[in-house]
């Protein structure tokens, strides 16, 4: 029994000198970060793939611009309209897919005037909440809208009581947000007032980081002097409101 005994301790001995002489995985260690940089690395790399490229690397950027209510954070976690309805749509991706082969929607916050400079560079897969243009859809392809229907209307405060139809804005400062669809919907709208020998209408583009939200409270506070233009869903064939009636947003 202590012959057994001694070889087994030598044994043990051997085993331990020997894993103490080879380098050890365990002992070199990680790279800083580990899977979180091999992921942020994945996100800030330009790609430029297509759909099915995008499922093999099990990873779709969204291109999306704060709000307070299409996508901001609440204490700590991501919400907001864009935000509930494309983890929808991760959902309905994933569906009956194995664990390991799921695809992960990850949002990355831009500038909304960098949208599509973004998106064109490979910073992101999908930019979201966009109107349909002629002129955009020369440069991207979209999905179906996921809101038909809406118009362009005019938001300005209560107390201004002078603007009672389109051709009340001739001649008048109606500020935008930055290169949103509004700029070439209201040089259309100039050129038909050209034709009507009226004034055109002086186009504002707002600071780049203002949003919709924010103009409306500068609206309602009259900190903003001039009409505000918005994409709004409602009934067809409305052209102007007042802030007090106006219904849900959309840009």
């Amino acid at each position: 029994m202590q012959r057994r005994k001694f070889y087994l301790i030598l044994i043990f001995n051997l085993l331990a000198v020997l894993a103490a002489s080879r380098p050890s995985v365990a002992q070199t260690p990680p790279p800083p970060g580990g899977k979180e940089n091999v992921l942020i690395n994945l996100i800030k790399t330009p790609f430029k793939g297509d759909f099915d490229q995008m499922q093999e690397r099990r990873l779709i950027r969204i291109l999306v611009n704060y709000s307070r209510t299409r996508f901001f954070h609440d204490h700590g976690r991501p919400r907001g309209f864009e935000y509930e309805l494309l983890k929808a749509y991760e959902k309905e991706l994933n569906k009956g897919v194995k664990h390991y082969k799921r695809v992960k929607l990850i949002f990355v916050p831009v500038p909304f005037d960098q949208l599509f400079a973004a998106l064109k560079a490979g910073k992101g897969d999908i930019a979201a909440g966009l109107t349909v243009t002629a002129q955009r859809e020369k440069q991207v392809a979209f999905t179906q809208p996921y809101i038909p229907d809406v118009s362009e209307v005019v938001v300005h405060h209560k107390a201004i009581k002078s603007l009672k139809k389109v051709t009340d804005l001739s001649g008048r400062k109606v500020y935008i947000r930055k290169n949103s669809s509004y700029v070439t919907h209201l040089k259309q709208l100039n050129d038909r007032f050209k034709e009507q020998k009226l004034k055109p209408i002086k186009i504002v583009q707002a600071q780049q980081y203002i949003v919709t939200e924010d103009i409306l409270d500068l609206v309602n506070a009259r900190l903003f002097p001039s009409p505000w233009l918005i994409t709004i869903s409602q009934k067809p064939g409305s052209k102007l409101c007042r802030l007090s009636s106006c219904g849900m947003i959309s840009s």
